[in-house]
């Protein structure tokens, strides 16, 4: 049951991600190909390994950290702003994992799915009501 709910965390993401490409407006764009192609990367190289566990997502995620901060600084929207504080906690936990390997794997696991999904909700805001395109989704927002 434990891989169906990550695997089915990371189809949405990527449903959020394509959401944000496809509707959203330039910021939304931005940061849903950030997120996905650190998303993409970081699954293709994971080896199950402790240290590459927690190297490549910390870099990975301070690499989307900074596009989301720019984004943010440059179209100040608030959903960013939530989006960018969402992921800083979780690039806090990578450090914090990779300071102290007396961490257990579980409690790193659930803290970076807990802020990644918030992440992926600020993104799936930004995309839908956060858009100037109409759309059918839009009448929501009304």
């Amino acid at each position: 049951m434990e891989n169906h709910l990550i695997h089915l965390a990371q189809l949405f993401a990527a449903l959020v991600c394509g959401l944000a490409l496809w509707r959203g407006d330039r910021p939304a764009r931005l940061v849903g190909l950030a997120y996905g192609a650190g998303f993409a990367i970081a699954l293709l190289a994971f080896n199950g390994r402790r240290t590459d566990v927690e190297v490549l997502p910390f870099l990975l995620d301070a690499t989307i950290l900074a596009v989301f901060v720019w984004v943010s600084l440059r179209w100040r929207r608030v959903w960013i702003a939530v989006a960018a504080a969402c992921l800083l906690m979780a690039t806090v936990a990578h450090a914090a994992a990779l300071m102290d390997l007396r961490i257990a794997l579980n409690t790193i696991i659930m803290t970076q799915n807990i802020w990644n999904m918030g992440a992926v909700f600020a993104l799936l805001w930004g995309a839908v009501w956060g858009s100037p395109r109409p759309g059918p989704l839009s009448r929501l927002a009304a």
